[in-house]
């Protein structure tokens, strides 16, 4: 999963895709809002989306990955945020905790490339797309 930022910051994209143990795509998805936010925000959207579609689906031993690793600390953090944060942090936090055995990590934006190109290419609000 892999968050971005348009038009000068009024509008953000996500891409998100599910691959199996074996690295073959098994699902995937971009979206667009209207909203002027941060990365951080942007990523945590991201995020939330993709644990709700995660659920959705009824899949088992998810691991999401994001290249954001404040969003990665403030999951594995028992503290709430008290900023703009803090809202989409709990909504996350509580689905995380629903599901045992999703997880959250973090990792580096060039091994997570696949969720980057669907985000930059596709979740422009002219090219939504579900593949």
């Amino acid at each position: 999963m892999l968050a971005t930022i348009f038009n000068g910051n009024s509008a953000m994209g996500y891409g998100i895709c599910f691959r199996d143990s074996s690295g073959s795509l098994l699902f995937g998805k971009s979206d667009y809002k209207y909203l002027s936010v941060i990365v951080l925000e942007a990523e945590a959207i991201g995020l939330l989306e993709s644990l709700r579609l995660a659920i959705s689906k009824d899949f088992h031993n998810v691991v999401f990955e994001t290249d954001i690793k404040l969003l990665v600390d403030l999951l594995h953090n028992s503290n709430l945020s008290l900023n703009e944060i803090g809202d989409l942090d709990l909504e996350c936090k509580i689905l995380l905790i629903s599901k045992s055995d999703y997880v959250v990590s973090f990792v580096r934006r060039q091994a997570n490339r696949i969720a980057h190109n669907i985000a930059r290419a596709l979740s422009h609000p002219s090219h939504p797309c579900l593949l």
